[in-house]
């Protein structure tokens, strides 16, 4: 396995959430900035197809097929088992991922929401992203003989793992076996919201009332072509010569 390593492995001052505005995911969205809690969803409910799948790889000696009986977790029931116990949290680092903009905010018409990492968000981990996978193989006839917390802990060190693939999304998770469908936040966790810049001025006025009565604070994401990237803007802007507060790192939450 060749593990990606990264620049900084402290723990960042904020985590993000990329959100789309768009049918169910309004009510989701609201939930989270009303309610102050995420959810947790299982690895099924994940968008990586392939999520633990250094988990799965099962040695045998058995007939032509066996491949297709692996895919569909037919014979490999412990390791499945295993990685289907654990709810999972993930937020990432960045706030500026273009792709991320794209396809979990809807093309830039949802928001990002900004949460201060502290108190119950300390806990995150940052994901190890890898070129590729070695696997722990695991016979059928073992799976009896290894011990269930040891089966968990190889299913979490599974899970804590993505391929290279995934790495601009600059993931941080929590994974916990509680029988928890929402993670609860303190009433301080959110810090502020990223408006898309293709939000819909009724999804933008409902979430600025909602900013409002919680005091976050509210910035605005702008495409810039002329420079290649995203800016987040400290108001929205008229064209009318009004000045404007531009950034484009991190120094637009320290402000």
């Amino acid at each position: 396995m060749t593990i990606i390593p990264e620049n900084n492995n402290e723990m960042p001052k904020y985590f993000f959430k990329y959100r789309s505005l768009q049918g169910k995911c309004l009510d989701r969205t609201i939930d989270i900035l009303k309610k102050n809690r995420l959810y947790l969803p299982k690895r099924e409910q994940l968008n990586d197809l392939i999520e633990g799948c250094r988990m799965v790889e099962v040695e045998n000696n058995h007939s032509m097929g066996d491949g297709i009986n692996m895919a569909l977790k037919w014979h490999c029931k412990g390791p499945s088992n295993a990685l289907d116990s654990y709810h999972v949290l993930s937020l990432s680092d960045n706030p500026f991922s273009q792709q991320m903009w794209a396809y979990y905010a809807d093309s830039a018409q949802g928001i990002c929401i900004a949460f201060r990492a502290i108190k119950e968000l300390s806990i995150l981990q940052r994901i190890q992203y890898v070129e590729d996978f070695s696997f722990d193989s695991i016979t059928d006839n073992e799976h009896s003989d290894i011990p269930l917390n040891h089966m968990y802990e190889y299913a979490k060190e599974a899970l804590m793992k993505k391929h290279i693939e995934w790495q601009h999304e600059r993931e941080w998770r929590f994974l916990t076996q509680e029988n928890e469908d929402y993670f609860p936040l303190s009433s301080d966790s959110i810090f502020g919201i990223i408006l898309g810049a293709n939000i819909s001025e009724s999804n933008r006025d409902r979430i600025l009332q909602i900013a409002e009565d919680k005091h976050f604070r509210v910035y605005y994401l702008w495409a810039a072509p002329v420079l290649g990237s995203y800016l987040v803007l400290n108001k929205f802007p008229t064209f009318d010569g009004a000045e404007l507060d531009v950034y484009d790192g991190f120094d637009v939450f320290l402000s």
